[in-house]
This record gives structure tokens, sequence and C-alpha cells, in this order.
């Protein structure tokens, strides 16, 4: 009697013990421990089964905490994100609406192959950790990938989904510090709200992806989906299959817009742009059908064709066919401006610079498009073999009335100059910009007040009656 309680209090009950445990760890069950009592081996037996709970504990957090949450930022993930989402949807009340708002940065492709990878991706975890501190109540935060951040406003309306984006979008304002470079983003914002958009998080997800990509194009901070912004959707798939016909089919064209000489008021020369008519479409916008070219790898052919509009320095025969083109139509190569982008450079910085070298020592004029929206500006400027900066747009149109844009404008006008270059404006549209211009000692200027673009007839007839005098000849 003695002998079988004895193997009942040392063998037995620690076993029946552990074989429950084993029952509570299958059912998801990782805090119970076994009791060391019992004989030496029983003892080491529990003491190495309560060693196994734990690793087997840790490793159930670490993949329950990959499941659902990004490893970069430690956000939650897409499939946390829509998890809550479906949550939310069930949980709305009819008459109350759950939002999702879709943040995309705008060319952080380009900061990560000037800064690399690492900045980058530092750049993302202060932009995590930005959002997440000023994260509003009830609201919800994920990294769906890449650059693309995700909100969830429930419940929200039209007006309060609005407020969010704008929340959100102010807070990129401040600039982000990386690697001792003081670095402002930004971003567009697609809206979808349940349940005029859809009322699934697949649906909302698409259409606020849908409404950004619109608001993108458009250059806006914010864009709420609505359903004609699908067909625009079909019609970018549409062009993108039909580019590089368009290119071999005769439907491009180019226009031409007068650049001036401010302080003679002498008209200078023209900017070739290419334009597509589309045969059903008709006018197709330079910013939609450009970066179709860039996506497609239609850019080189569509390069070729109207020889400096959109320049891809990644094309290794283009100074060559640059070069046979002059000679083909005994143009002086000094006549010639081609405009480059920091994007282009990017690219391949190593054969850019090959063939922006062998351009200028042909005599070709080169010029910086856009100076001021890239992350590179300063760096890149001072290694480019260029003759020209083209101040970018939305720094001159608001020039009478915003101090800051004046600041702007001044710094680069004297930066230029210091580095021995001319600095042309873009988006000059009115004499009193003209006018601030010249006082600010910028060189060239080309905008609506000159003229739009237009096609080589329509030109030809502005030229003989425009105002301004006309170029000196050689």
């Amino acid at each position: 009697m003695t002998g079988a309680w004895l193997l009942a209090s040392t063998v037995s009950r620690p076993l029946q013990q552990m074989v429950d445990s084993v029952r509570r760890i299958a059912a998801g069950d990782y805090q119970a421990r076994v009791s060391a009592g019992g004989s030496a081996e029983i003892s080491l037996l529990a003491h190495e089964f309560n060693h196994m709970q734990q690793d087997i504990a840790e490793r159930e957090a670490t993949i329950s905490f990959l499941a659902y949450r990004d490893p970069l930022t430690g956000l939650d993930n897409r499939n946390r994100f829509v998890a809550r989402l479906q949550d939310a949807l069930s949980a709305a009340t009819p008459g109350t609406g759950v939002a999702v708002l879709l943040m995309d940065l705008d060319n952080f492709k380009d900061l990560n192959d000037t800064l690399g990878h690492e900045a980058g991706d530092q750049l993302l975890r202060l932009l995590g950790e930005r959002l997440q501190q000023h994260l509003r109540e009830h609201d919800s935060l994920a990294r769906l990938g890449g650059d693309e951040f995700a909100l969830l406003v429930a419940p929200a309306t039209p007006q309060q989904a609005l407020a969010a984006a704008h929340h959100y979008h102010h807070l990129l304002g401040e600039p982000f510090a990386v690697r001792g470079i003081s670095m402002l983003l930004n971003a567009t914002l697609g809206i979808a709200l349940s349940p005029d958009h859809g009322e699934s998080a697949g649906a909302l997800l698409q259409h606020a992806e849908v409404a950004m990509y619109w608001g993108k194009a458009q250059h806006l901070s914010q864009a709420m989906y609505r359903a004609e912004l699908d067909s625009h959707s079909l019609l970018r798939l549409a062009l993108m299959s039909e580019l590089k016909g368009a290119i071999e089919g005769g439907q491009l064209a180019l226009y031409f817009q007068p650049k001036l000489l401010i302080q003679e008021r002498r008209l200078l020369g023209v900017e070739c742009l290419v334009r597509w008519i589309h045969p059903q479409h008709g006018f197709v916008s330079p910013d939609d059908f450009i970066p179709l070219a860039e996506q497609t790898g239609n850019v080189c052919a569509l390069t070729r064709w109207v020889v400096r509009t959109a320049l891809d320095l990644a094309d290794p025969g283009f100074a060559d066919f640059i070069t046979s083109a002059l000679a083909e139509y005994q143009v002086e190569p000094a006549s010639l401006v081609v405009e480059i982008t920091e994007s282009a450079v990017m690219a391949d910085p190593g054969l850019a610079m090959l063939q922006l070298d062998s351009l200028r020592r042909l005599g070709v004029r080169l010029s910086i498009d856009d100076y001021g929206t890239g992350y590179s500006s300063m760096a890149q400027l001072k290694r480019l073999p260029v003759h020209e900066l083209k101040i970018d747009k939305s720094f001159i149109q608001d020039l009478p009335g915003n101090p800051d844009d004046e600041i702007i404008v001044r710094s680069t006008i004297e930066l230029g100059h210091n580095m021995g270059l001319q600095v042309v404006a873009e988006g000059v549209e009115s004499l009193e910009i003209l006018e601030q211009l010249d006082r600010l000692g910028c060189d060239i200027a080309q905008g609506y007040l000159l003229s739009k673009p237009l096609p080589a007839s329509a030109f030809s007839a502005w030229l003989e009656s425009c105002p301004w005098q006309l170029p000196r000849t050689p």
C-alpha cells in the first residue's frame, strides 16, 4: 500500500500533470508550469519540460509579431490592418462610415537611389514614429509596405475623413534629420469611405489606392475616391499599352514655348515640348504619359523622337545619337539645350556623368530641370557639368505675395550665378512676376506671360506679332 502511494506521488501524479500541460499547450495556453516535485528524474524532466514550454511560448510570440507587425517600423502590417478594417466594418452601425486613408510618399525612390536603402529605411522609421506619436484617438496606423502607410478612421463622415487626411499630411511639414541632412517629405493621401466607396476591406483599400494615384497625378495632397476615377485608372492602363504605337505611329507632336532674356526683354529661343494627340481620347497631358513612358521602358524611344524632352541618361547611345542628329540637320551644338532631371541622373549616376561629359565636350548646352524639387539638389548640382538651372514653377507662380518663395528664388539665383550658371524661371504668368525676377537678377523667363506652348504653325504666327524683341542673328 505504501509502495503504491509512493509510486503515485513520485511518478504517476507528475506525469499526469505533464500530460495536462501538453494538452494546455496544444490549446494555446503557455502560462501554466509543471511542478518539479517527485523523484530526481521526474524533477529533471519537469524542468526540461518547463524550459521547452518557455521556448515554444517565445517562438509563438515571435511568429505572432511577424504575422501582424511590420518588422521595420514596429507598426501594424497589412494583415493586421485588414483585420482591424474588417472588424470596424462589421461593427459599423447604419448611417456611420469607416474611412481608409492611404499615404504614399512622393519621389521616395529618388531618395533611396541617392542616399541608399539604409537611409531610406531610417526615414520610414522616423515617419512611422511621428505618425504614431500624433495618432488621433480611435485611429489605427499601419505600414502596408514600401513607402505606403494606411490609416483607419472609424466612425467617419466625408468631412471627418478629409480633416483626418489634413491632420496627417500636416505632420510632414517639419523636416526629418537623416544622416545629418534635413529633409522635407511630401505625400498624397487617397481616401475611401464606406459604404459609398465599398463595403469590404478589399474594395476600400483598392479605391483608396485609385484616389491616391489620381491625386498624385494632379499634384494634390489628398483626394477622395469617386466612381469616375475607375475609368481614369482603366484609361491609364490602356494608354500604357498604346504608348509604343503612338511613338511609332505619328500620334506625337512637338509644341514650342518661347524663352525670354529678362534684362533685354529679347527672345532667346524655345523649349520643345512633346504632346500626344490620341485618335480616341484627344489631347493626353505629358503629366500622364511621360511617367508611363518611364514605367514601360519606352522613354528611350520617346527621348530619341523628341531629342530633348524627358531625357533618359541610362540610354548608352544617347550622346552618339545627338551627335549624329546635329550633323544630319546641320545644327550648331551650342544652339541645342538638353534638359535633365535629378531622377534621370540618379537612375545610373556613373553612366549619366559619362553621357553629360560627352555632350558638353560636343558643345551642347545642359540645363537641370525643376531645380529644388529633388532630394539631392545641392549635392548633385556641384558635380553636374551643366550651364543653366531652371527654378520649378511651384516657387515662381506665387512669388509676388509669398516671402518664403522670394527667399528661395533669390538664394537659387545667387547660387547659380556663383557657380557660373544662367538661371531660368518657369511658370512666369504675369508682368509683375517678370519685373520681380528682373530685380532679383534672374536671367531667363518662360511661361504663359510670353505664350503657352504652341504647335509649329501657331508658333510661327505668334512670332510675327509678338511684343518682344526677336533673337539676335549670329
